[in-house]
């Protein structure tokens, strides 16, 4: 699994993965709350979805997308 952090830059922060610089530059404190809290929500949304749904329902999805010949 890969290890998300940050650099320190004269501008802000910058993201990296892996020790390794990440994205299009530099990212502020702000910038980094946003699109945390951004996240946040949209897991918490899938969270509540899958919570609403049966089992049942995300088995069938799944084995509607596969071929018969991938059904075993």
């Amino acid at each position: 699994m890969p290890i998300f952090g940050y650099e320190p830059t004269v501008n802000g922060l910058r993201v990296t993965i892996d020790g390794r610089p990440f994205g299009a530059g530099v990212r502020t404190p702000s910038e980094i709350d946003y699109q945390v809290g951004r996240l946040k929500n949209e897991l918490d949304q899938l969270t509540a979805k899958m919570k609403r749904e049966s089992p049942q329902q995300h088995k069938a999805t799944f084995l509607d997308g596969m071929s018969d010949a991938n059904r075993t």
